[in-house]
């Protein structure tokens, strides 16, 4: 489950009772390749993302979640 603010947050959540690799077809367009978690600043280890195909891939633990920042915020 994801949702995505037009600032350039994007809040990804695993629902499950178990890890999970979520991977979303995402409604921007970046150049960054990487994007920092919002709470820790650290981009997560698992992070993948294709600007040519637009879809993200994120391991997240049971119930983890996390805030990307896709966009430089001033």
């Amino acid at each position: 489950m994801a949702l995505y603010n037009p600032a350039g947050f994007l809040g990804i959540w695993n629902p499950s009772e178990e890890e999970n690799t979520i991977e979303i077809r995402v409604p921007f367009v970046s150049k960054l390749k990487q994007f920092p978690d919002y709470w820790t600043g650290k981009v997560p280890e698992s992070l993948e993302y294709s600007s040519k195909n637009g879809i993200l891939k994120l391991k997240l633990p049971a119930f983890g979640s996390v805030v990307l920042q896709t966009a430089k915020v001033v």
